[in-house]
């Protein structure tokens, strides 16, 4: 159970700190277990300069304050694992020096300090992916990510791009289709952004990432080469066998056809494949003649239908004939 001086230390924590920044956990019986303190950089208040913030939870046990306090880093932004390691590793010998006694509030101005020597974010720009230097101008949204100025108009621009394309396309093909407004959501986890804050050309006209301006030596190796070398041996050995298409040469080709109406096979005609209309005849395809058309209808004996005589019906009455198909080859005989 708390004891009175315990639960004292952190009500005083929580009307020092802002409001927003403590957060406590109670278990079943309502005894506070955790504390979660959001830390930031020492910059008058000024959120937009704060460019690294790490959550703090302290793990408050029964024996505290005789026993030094459990601790953990949630969230952090900005920050490398090396200096998360580094400040757990000095708030632990801060809680050392003062068993017995109130430790809470060293433990937070610790932590700001620490965040305020190192408000230059240690990370990737989402974006460009190149690393966040110092000279650099950068920003940090509201969900806390961060982003090379000139990368974040880029990113705005191009979506802007398509969301008026997708309207167009829409208002093309279904004009009574409802369109959605356009919401600015942030590159890494989808938030949406103040699009007021954030003018696209302004933006472009930051400096581009200093890692974009160096001049990167990209050399060949050695492994590169010997790879290349039999990469260009294989090349050769299928086009010989005339496995490798090209396509310049696939484009020379024309369907070369023989006059047609009686006109003379030595002066060939020369189409492309866009201009080929069915000609009558292709060199080195040949046709089949075709069959003349007969003169004389068909006898009965070569047909499986009745003759062209024949009336149907008729239940032998006069002129009433009967036929009927006998035999294999579906000859019609007269009963």
């Amino acid at each position: 159970m708390a004891t009175e001086e315990v639960l004292e230390e952190i009500e005083a924590l929580t009307a020092i700190l802002e409001e927003g920044k403590v957060e406590l956990v109670k278990d079943s019986e309502e005894v506070i277990r955790e504390v979660l303190i959001n830390l930031t950089p020492l910059t008058a208040s000024e959120e937009e300069k704060q460019y690294v913030s790490l959550t703090l939870v302290i793990k408050i046990n029964e024996e505290y304050p005789s026993i030094p306090p459990d601790l953990e880093v949630r969230n952090p932004r900005g920050l490398e694992d090396s200096a998360v390691t580094t400040l757990i590793n000095k708030m632990k010998l801060r809680c050392e020096e003062y068993v017995g006694c109130p430790v809470l509030f060293e433990l937070i101005e610790q932590g700001r300090e620490f965040l305020t020597e190192r408000n230059v974010p240690v990370c990737q720009c989402c974006i460009c992916l190149n690393n966040i230097q110092e000279e650099d101008a950068f920003l940090k949204t509201e969900c806390l990510h961060f982003f090379h100025r000139h990368c974040l108009g880029r990113y705005i621009k191009s979506v802007k791009k398509d969301y008026e394309d997708d309207v167009k396309r829409i208002e093309k093909e279904n004009k009574h289709s409802t369109i959605k407004p356009f919401i600015l959501m942030c590159p890494v986890c989808r938030e949406p952004l103040d699009k007021s804050r954030y003018d696209s050309d302004q933006l472009l006209t930051s400096p581009q990432p200093v890692a974009n301006l160096v001049e990167q030596d990209i050399s060949i190796g050695e492994d590169i080469k010997k790879v290349q070398a039999q990469m260009r041996k294989l090349f050769l050995q299928q086009k010989k066998k005339g496995g490798i298409i090209d396509l310049e040469e696939e484009r020379k080709k024309y369907l070369v056809l023989t006059g047609s109406n009686g006109d003379s096979q030595d002066s060939p005609t020369e189409l492309s494949p866009t201009d080929y209309n069915a000609p009558s005849e292709i060199v080195g395809v040949p046709s089949s003649p075709a069959r003349p058309a007969p003169s004389t209808p068909l006898s009965p004996q070569h047909q499986h239908y009745p003759p062209p005589n024949y009336r149907g019906g008729g239940g032998g009455g006069k002129g009433g004939g009967h036929w009927k198909e006998k035999g294999r080859g579906g000859h019609w005989k007269e009963k």
